[in-house]
């Protein structure tokens, strides 16, 4: 059996296509992952809520949990958000046995003061009579890490977003799991110093990286690499 499952939450507009690059190399170091897509990403009738997210990642996590698995939960940017409230909700009725295998939660170019991290930013236009929120230049604000046509099949693969503002998250999560924020330094989407405010305020400790808002896609093996290190 892997010694951890990795479940790994992409960031809005991204599915589990743009988990595939790094996967084969946290498998490599004996990790289970686990890739998830957000249900508010996507097209839905009616559209989904946060809270849909939070379901739907928490019953990920007890599966994994009951299946024997130590869980690392992964979140990032916006899925910051929902795996924070997920994890609380899973703390507040677990066993001491079952919340001893959640063990790490690693967020990376995550924000939970949604507010903040999003002011005066311009890369994303919201819908405000159906809330669905759209990138106009992705490859420059997601993907400049890596080459225009190595980013192609990204940039095809994003789908829909819905924005919301989320519940207040709690702190649960903070004082019963180690957390790691990994900030990355080259963000055009998420400003480095706004990573830093949120990773301060989650008190996590903070890794700091020569990277994109998407490493897991841009430099795989690299950013693979990294999560080992923290783990």
């Amino acid at each position: 059996m892997a010694k951890t499952s990795i479940i790994f939450v992409a960031g809005g507009w991204h599915t589990e296509f743009h988990l595939q690059p790094i996967t084969p190399y946290l498998e490599a170091h004996g990790y289970r992952v686990v890739p998830v897509k957000l249900p508010t990403s996507g097209h839905h009738d009616p559209p989904p809520s946060i809270k849909a997210n939070v379901t739907h990642i928490g019953a990920i996590l007890q599966a994994e949990i009951d299946a024997g698995y130590s869980v690392c939960l992964v979140g990032h940017s916006v899925s910051g958000q929902s795996v924070a409230l997920a994890a609380n909700e899973f703390l507040a009725s677990a066993s001491a046995e079952q919340s001893a295998r959640l063990v790490h939660i690693i967020f990376i170019s995550c924000f939970l003061n949604a507010a903040r991290a999003t002011e005066g930013l311009t890369w994303f236009t919201i819908d405000f009579e159906t809330m669905d929120a759209t990138v106009a230049s992705p490859y420059e604000v997601f993907y400049n890490g890596m080459s225009p046509e190595a980013a192609a099949p990204f940039v095809a693969a994003l789908d829909a977003n819905r924005a919301e503002m989320p519940p207040d998250v709690g702190d649960l999560w903070r004082t019963k799991v180690k957390g790691t924020y990994f900030l990355c330094r080259n963000d055009k989407a998420i400003l480095p110093e706004l990573q830093r405010l949120e990773a301060q305020d989650c008190g996590m400790e903070i890794v700091e990286i020569e990277m994109d808002h998407c490493p897991f896609v841009s430099q795989p093996g690299e950013f693979a690499e990294e999560l080992h290190k923290a783990l």
